[in-house]
Parts: C-alpha cells; structure tokens; sequence
C-alpha cells in the first residue's frame, strides 16, 4: 500500500499499482480522505529525515465483504514512526465513504488490529505518542 506520490520512477510508479501493493478500498475514501492522510505523512517524512511508515488493512468484526475472492478490509491504517522522536501513531479509518480519521499510539493500533507491528519496541515507546500532522481532505463532489 504504498502511494504511487512517493515512487522515486515510473517503473516504480507503474509497479505499485499491481494487486501486490494494494487492497480494495472505497473509491471516495481513497481520494479524499486517505489522499490527505498520505500527503500529511509525505510531508513528516521529509521534515523528519528517518521514517518508519506501516500501512495495512484490518479486518474487524465478522461481517467481512469480499469483492470477488478477495476479503475486503473493514478498515485501514498508517503507522508513523519517528526513530529521532523516539515516538509514533497512526491514522486509523473506516473503510468507507465520508469515514474520519482517528489518530491512535501504537499500542492502541496494535490492540485494534491484533498485530504486534513493531516487536522491537518497548511498551512504553508504543505509548509515546507522535504529534501528527493535521490532514488537509480534498471535499468530494457530494460534500461541496
């Protein structure tokens, strides 16, 4: 899940749309919100230097859609992590159109998920937070 913005290429622009790097993901979501949430972390990462940056889906509850054969995720995040901070979060959101985003440490995130994303880290760093950056949304058509 790694955004076509960041590929240094077009080769690897082009190799990041293949069913390897992505996840079905509600066309409105993908555009507004999670664009914003992409830009924002884009933008921490080159005023930060070292980033460390998970981006996944979590399947939660059991009322899983598929969309053909493939599972469809409830919901999807984006673990931000500062080694100069010694500090991280994540962007967390519904899977869904007009879906807002909830900012949680990695402790929570890995509560949510059921993952143990960063095993090097202590308890206490995945409670530290990282100050995020607020998320410019581009307003879909329905919203303006």
């Amino acid at each position: 899940m790694a955004p076509n913005g960041d590929m240094p290429d077009r080769e690897t622009q082009h190799q990041s749309f293949t069913l390897a790097n992505m996840v079905p993901q509600d066309a409105d979501n993908n555009r507004h919100v999670w664009a914003g949430i992409e830009g924002a972390v884009r933008k921490l990462a080159q005023k930060e230097g070292d980033l460390y940056v998970l981006t996944g889906p979590a399947f939660i509850g059991g009322k899983l859609q598929k969309a053909g054969n493939v599972l469809v995720p409830t919901h999807l995040y984006k673990l931000v992590y500062s080694p100069r901070q010694r500090a991280g979060a994540a962007f967390f959101i519904e899977n869904r159109a007009g879906a807002e985003y909830e900012t949680l440490s990695i402790a929570q995130l890995e509560s949510r998920v059921g993952i143990d994303l960063l095993p090097s880290l202590s308890a206490a760093q995945k409670e530290t937070m990282l100050r995020l950056p607020k998320v410019k949304t581009r307003k879909s058509r329905s919203q303006s």
